[in-house]
This record gives C-alpha cells, structure tokens and sequence, in this order.
C-alpha cells in the first residue's frame, strides 16, 4: 500500500511540475492561426506565446473567440506551425529584442485598383501665342500595389501599374492630339486615421514615376515625349471584412500634377477601387 502511495505522489509531482498546454494550433495561414482552446481561457487581445517540444517559438494576439475556438495573429518574428502548443504569456521575458522593439500591426497587404482617368493637357503654341486645351476621353488606370506598416498610424502604399493618358481638341482640325501609354511606378504614404476601425479612412501624398511605352501624339514633339515625374494629393478609405479582418476593398483619389514645361502643362485625376488580402 505504501508503495502504491509513493508512486502515486511521484506521478502527481512530475504532472505538477510539467508545462501544461491546453491550448493547440489547428491551421496556419500566413501569420493568422486557428486555435483550439480546450478549457483555456482567453479574449481579445491575449497574447499567448507559442512552443513546440518546450522551446519557444513564437507569440500570438487573440484577435477573436468563437466557442471552442480562437483566432489570432503572430507579431513580429517567428515561426508557427499547425500542431504547436501555446499557453497564456505573462511576461514576455523569452521574446527576442527584435519581437520586443515592434508591437504594431505589421502586415503586408496586397492587392489592385481599377478605375477610371480624367486627364487634362494645356499646349501652348509660341508662334502665334495661342494656348489649346486638351481634354481627356475614356481613359482606364490599373494598378498592384502592396502596402506596408511603417508606423501604427502611417503606411505606405507601393505601386506598379499602366494607364492610357489620351487627349484631344476637336477645334484644331484633327492635329491636336496626345495618346501615351505609361508604366507607372509610384508611392503613396498614407496617415491612417482609425487603424483599428473595419473602416479606415486615410489621406496622404502620391509621387509617380511614368515611363512611356507607346504613343501618338500631333499636339507636341516626339521629343516631348519621356520618363516624367507626378506629384499628387491622395485619400480614401479602406473597408476592411473577414474572419480576422483580413480581406480589404480599397478606395482611392488621386489628383496631381506633371512637372509643367514653357509650353506644356498637364494634370490628372483618378477615383479607383479594388480588393485586397494580407498576408
């Protein structure tokens, strides 16, 4: 009997004193996970930190519970796997100084933007002293972009893209005429107003580099026609949905200017919107 009562203190001292995990990862998706909380409880905002075979892996916020199951996002560095163990971090005394340094939100989301261009031409003749304006007909921008979490309120917002900038005056007999083609390359840091919102508005600035790929241009000389800058004001709104919030529809405006010759201005301006995910 007494042998029984040892056995029975030895075996309840070593389950005292192991690590219990209750908590388990069922799917891994980019940074976002599913957990399986078996008994654990959590809420939004927890962070529990993550382990495989006892060594420490990497950390995890709760962003939703549903029943027996909670969602969740890994910050900063790590790796996760389906199969990990986690439990409830108390004090983050196991996180390397890079995890420590960034606690902000900083996923990458990528996606594109579709819409329509108004752009707008003022060719001055010399000769005659004369200036012919130049409008816009149906004109399509379309553009990738990825954005990026600088700050826990400022973003930027990298592009790559085409567009057709056409314009015409009906009073010039046919010859006034502009058609490019560009490929355009462009930056757009953005001040979020409210990060945690499902809708975000947010302003900012818009440089552009636009190659040209093509053209047919009467109004102005073939040398007239070369890489140029733009530089522009930005804002819109992004409309943010899913399960964790992951899915995005973008809205954007754009206005902006070209950098003005002696004999040439020009501007355009673009409403556009897409669809978005993070990763």
């Amino acid at each position: 009997m007494k042998t029984i009562q040892r056995l029975l203190l030895v075996f309840s001292l070593i389950f005292m004193c192991s690590p219990i995990f209750a908590a388990k990862i069922v799917k891994v998706k980019g940074r976002r996970v599913t957990i399986k909380l078996d008994g654990m409880k959590v809420k939004k905002g927890t962070r529990l930190n993550v382990y495989y075979k006892k060594k420490w892996k990497a950390q995890v916020a709760v962003t939703k519970v549903k029943g027996k199951y909670a969602f969740g996002v890994r910050k900063g560095k790590g790796r996760i796997k389906k199969g990990y163990t986690l439990k409830v971090s108390k004090v983050n005394a196991k996180e390397p100084k890079s995890l420590k340094k960034k606690k902000s939100n900083d996923d990458y989301i990528a996606g594109f933007l579709v819409g329509p261009l108004i752009f707008s031409m003022n060719v001055t003749d010399t000769t005659t002293n004369t200036t012919k304006e130049l409008t816009s007909t149906g004109l399509l921008l379309v553009k990738g972009f990825l954005d990026y979490n600088v700050f826990d309120f400022f973003e930027a917002r990298l592009g790559v893209g085409f567009a057709n900038f056409e314009a015409t005056n009906d009073t010039c007999a046919g010859i006034c005429e502009v058609a490019i083609n560009y490929f355009i390359i462009d930056a757009t840091p953005r001040f979020i107003f409210n990060k945690k919102s499902n809708i975000r508005p947010w302003i900012g600035g818009n440089l552009g580099l636009y190659v040209p790929t093509g053209f047919v241009v009467t109004a102005i000389g073939d040398d007239s026609v070369a890489a140029t800058g733009f530089f522009g004001v930005s804002g819109g709104v992004d409309i943010q949905f899913g399960e964790m919030k992951e899915l995005m529809i973008p809205i954007q405006f754009t206005y902006g200017i070209f950098p003005p010759s002696d004999t040439v201005t020009a501007n355009a301006m673009t409403l556009s919107a897409g669809f978005a995910f993070k990763f």
